[in-house]
Parts: C-alpha cells; structure tokens; sequence
C-alpha cells in the first residue's frame, strides 16, 4: 500500500506524532489552538511508551515488555469513566487504605478537588465537586494542575518527601461547600452522571 511505504520511510517519532494527533485529536474532536505541548513530545527526553503498566514501583513504572522505567513524576493521563471516579487504578494511601473503598462510605471528598487525606503526593485533576455543566473544564484542569504544581514547588524547596492534606481542613473545606451547594441543583435529590455516590 502506498501509504504504508510512505510512512514506514518516516522517523519514528514522526509517526508517533501522527498517531497521537489523529485518534486523540480528530477521533475526539478535542481540538486545541493553543496546543503549546505538541512540541514537548518531540524531545529527545520524552518517551510516548503504549506498553501496558504491570505495576507502580517505588522509583518508576514497571511495564508487561520494557521492564522498569525510573521516572521522577508519574501523569495517570488514561481517560476516565465519569461515573467511576478515578477508574481504572487502584489507589492506595497511608496505612494501605483504598481510596475507591474509602469514597464508596463516605463520598468523594477533597480538599479544593485536588487533594484527599491520607493520600499524599496524589494530585486529583478534575476530582470531587469539580464538574461543570454549562462549560469547559479546560479552566478546572488548569486550576487543579497549578494547584498540584504550587504543593510540588514547595514540597522540592522545602526539601519535603511528600505533602498531605490534614484530615481536618479538608473536613472543614468539605462541610462550608455542602453548605454553599445547599439550594442548588447540585444539591438535589436527583439521579445525574454529575452525582456519581
């Protein structure tokens, strides 16, 4: 096949490159205009690996074919099911406590929907109470990954392994919003995809 050939006499990174932006951004119709990442992915430091994780390791990432991959930070960029927060991961904090166990008893609850007690170092994008229904949530994404990004910046210059948020301020956090919400549609008694507990 001629497209075959053609492509094949391409660098691989090209290819990689092709292959991202067509089923991400045309399969999904999610096209960006100011995709200022694009070019990150051609760094000689960027590696786009599709091999399937075996498991999470204290260093890295183990994979099913490519064994383990030391890396400093690890981005969960895997999708979601709406009404399975966090899904498919397994997500386990202090004390081996499951977060999914943990948000089936009592709800999905964090701090500014990024952060949850007794998980430190798991900043949730698009987490509890972050769904919008009249807009993008290009601006949560954002507003969550520089929140995430201000904790990193003082966990490295406070020289810190990890950050936490305390029990209590999230409590407190969570209380003063299911009060705020009271009254409004997210409130109510209602069945929606926005409710998922």
């Amino acid at each position: 096949m001629k497209l075959a050939a053609s492509v094949s006499s391409l660098p691989t990174r090209f290819i990689v490159f092709f292959f991202f932006l067509f089923f991400f951004f045309l399969s999904y119709c999610q096209l960006f205009h100011r995709a200022q990442y694009l070019p990150s992915l051609n760094k000689p430091n960027v590696h786009l690996i599709a091999d399937p994780i075996d498991r999470i390791t204290e260093t890295g990432v183990r994979t099913k074919t490519q064994g383990l991959i030391e890396v400093d930070a690890i981005v969960f960029a895997t999708g979601f099911l709406v009404d399975e927060v966090l899904a498919p991961m397994q997500i386990k904090g202090i004390g081996g406590v499951d977060l999914h166990e943990r948000w089936e008893k009592s709800g999905p609850e964090a701090y500014l929907g990024v952060v949850t007690s007794g998980f430190p170092n798991l900043f949730i994008s698009l987490g509890p109470n972050t769904a919008l229904g009249h807009n993008s949530v290009l601006p949560m994404i954002e507003a969550s990954i520089g929140f995430g990004l201000k904790l990193i910046q003082q966990i490295i210059s406070r020289k810190c392994a990890s950050a936490d948020v305390k029990a209590e301020a999230q409590k407190q956090y969570n209380v003063q919003l299911q009060k705020d919400l009271e009254g409004s549609v997210w409130a109510g008694g209602c069945k929606s995809w926005y409710k998922v507990y």
